[in-house]
């Protein structure tokens, strides 16, 4: 069965509602309730309370004002609650309380907001507590369990569920930060935009645009960067040419246009022609870029290369050495041979001239 018609107050003054003063210290309450609906059946619906101000070249004003304590210094003043109506069978729904600015209908009129402001007086706070009936910050949004969550919707992208951009705190305490909809999320600083994430997950700082998981542009100071390089991750394992690769590559020293720095390094192009392995390529705008970390493999197997050169260098230096040590050895027992033999000689002479004196 449906309700009666509604009622309707229209006078051409201000008309005051207000509860009856109190003598205990509490005051009266007022209140504006509408029928209920079919509360028997399944699919009954509640009246409506419809507080509307009045139309006019400025439009009225709706003023719901909650009594005052003024007797003492401990008294509180009275709340305004403004509540939805219940739903109590199966699946009805229950009312929703609506705020809504009034309508700049005519030329150049603006709609009216919804204006939430704080209490005055020294101890005001200017709080205000969703879910949170004591609040502890500006906006505090609170749940007894589950998520508590704060959702932004534009009516261009939908504003379901699943779109939208959502942040807030999860059932497990994780704090999060959250956007449906297939499109990045800008963090700026100073008037201007710092980190951006894209979406497809792709972090870009000092830059609009990500070809990797993170993309720089300027400096990255930390104390250590860390490479994957587990053997489980790997296959196709196969040596790699050290001192060749190393010799055909030309490190150089360069300026940037963008920022004029002085720089030395090498150029992607012909490293590129040298070991296409160590150059990755920007799928966007085609830039290319060197692995310059992974360079310490070649780098490896070419000091490898050059310790075997120089240990085999040094092999034979070492033999030479003691053959030359030989030789010297050789050359002096000669040596004392020879002049054993020139004794031998001198001597000789010497006995011939004697003998040839006798015989004159």
């Amino acid at each position: 069965m449906n309700g009666g018609s509604p009622a309707y107050l229209t006078p051409t003054s201000p008309i005051t509602l207000q509860a009856a003063h109190g003598n205990g210290y509490v005051g009266g309450t007022l209140n504006l309730a509408a029928g209920d609906g079919n509360v028997a059946g399944n699919g009954g619906a509640g009246g409506t309370v419809d507080i509307s101000a009045g139309d006019g070249v400025d439009g009225g004003a709706i003023n719901l004002t909650a009594g005052g304590y003024s007797g003492g210094n401990t008294g509180t003043g009275g709340n305004v609650t403004i509540t939805g109506g219940s739903a109590q069978y199966n699946t009805s729904t229950a009312g929703h309380v609506i705020l809504q600015g009034g309508a700049g209908t005519f030329g150049s009129a603006v709609g009216g907001s919804i204006l939430l402001l704080p209490g005055v007086g020294p101890g005001a706070t200017g709080k205000v507590g969703i879910g949170a009936t004591n609040p502890t910050a500006n906006l505090d949004i609170s749940t007894a369990s589950g998520n508590t969550t704060f959702i932004l919707h534009r009516a261009a992208a939908g504003t379901t569920a699943s779109d939208g951009l959502e942040f807030g705190l999860g059932g497990l305490n994780e704090g999060y930060f959250w956007n449906y909809e297939n499109s990045y999320i800008v963090f700026g600083t100073n008037n201007a935009e710092s980190m951006r994430i894209l979406a497809n997950g792709n972090v870009a700082i000092g830059t609009t645009s990500a070809s990797q998981k993170l993309e720089v542009n300027g400096n990255v100071l930390a104390a250590a960067y860390l490479y994957t390089s587990d053997r489980r991750l790997k296959t196709d394992i196969k040596d790699i040419d050290g001192l060749e690769t190393i010799l055909n590559l030309r490190g150089v020293k360069f300026r940037w246009k963008e920022t004029g720095a002085n720089e030395i390094g090498l150029i992607a192009q012909e490293v590129e022609e040298v070991a296409p392995d160590l150059v990755v390529t920007n799928a966007i705008t085609g830039m290319k870029s060197v692995k310059y970390g992974n360079i310490v493999a070649p780098l490896i197997e070419a000091t490898k290369e050059l310790y075997g050169i120089c240990k085999d260098t040094q092999e034979k230096v070492e033999k030479h050495d003691r053959d030359i040590a030989s030789l010297k050895e050789e050359n002096q027992s000669l040596k004392s041979k020879n002049d054993e033999l020139e004794a031998r000689v001198r001597k000789l002479e010497t006995l011939m001239e004697k003998v040839l004196e006798q015989k004159k």
